[in-house]
């Protein structure tokens, strides 16, 4: 959490827990759990939680329109968000929204301060992403034909946002370079133009949540005239 709001909004680590504490037990707040906590798992008995949090959390307008799926994605195990034996030895599990609070969102929100949003915001949609499918993307490496010059871009084509619809604006730090840039459809006859290095770092892994990426090896090659794509999903 300090490193993403250090990423994001440029707090030093210790503002980033200034807020949090805030937002645990500030008078009229505590709408997270404790917030010093050093694992990424929460325990399988919060499971039965879920369903209240996300009621809760859609409330709020930027909530709303995140696509959580009915039933949420429940992962379990060391790959997964809900694994008991990952707290051994832990006093806390990872931070999320107060599930005893949750119904009084809609009357806290006004008291809190910009800075409290905005931690709030991050772990309130971390919480969300856990519970989204996988975010699936087509690696592609095209060969384009410029007026005699050979030029190759290589990028992913999102097939399903996931629980990067979680974070619209945000990249993992994990997708850095040109490999990970997002690329449009590239159709055989059509100019397209490719988009800049994205340099956004924060990302699932900052999240300390799991399921990121691609989970098959289906690999095709496509060859469009001038323009040669090698796709694997």
């Amino acid at each position: 959490m300090q490193k993403l709001c250090g990423s994001r909004f440029g707090w030093p680590a210790s503002k980033t827990l200034e807020v949090a504490q805030e937002l645990y037990d500030g008078q009229g707040k505590k709408i997270i759990t404790y917030p010093r906590a050093e694992v990424r798992y929460l325990p399988q008995s919060l499971m039965s939680d879920v369903p209240r949090i996300v009621a809760g959390l859609r409330v709020g307008q930027s909530f709303s329109t995140i696509p959580v799926p009915d039933p949420p994605v429940i992962r379990k195990g060391a790959s997964g968000t809900f694994y008991d034996k990952g707290l051994e030895g832990a006093s806390h599990h990872a931070v999320i929204p107060n599930v005893n609070t949750i119904d009084k969102l809609r009357e806290v929100w006004p008291r809190l301060s910009s800075d409290e949003k905005k931690l709030f915001d991050v772990i309130a949609r971390a919480y969300l992403a856990a519970l989204m499918p996988d975010f699936r993307y087509r690696q592609t490496s095209a060969t384009l034909d410029v007026g005699g010059f050979e030029f190759r871009a290589t990028g992913r084509q999102p097939i399903d946002l996931g629980w990067r619809a979680a974070f619209p604006d945000w990249q993992p730090t994990d997708e850095k370079g040109d490999e990970a840039q997002l690329l449009p459809p590239l159709r055989n006859g059509e100019t397209a133009q490719l988009p800049k290095r994205q340099t956004q770092q924060p990302g699932m892994r900052d999240f300390q949540k799991a399921g990121v990426g691609t989970s098959e090896e289906m690999r095709s090659i496509t060859t469009c005239g001038s323009i040669a794509i090698a796709s694997e999903v």
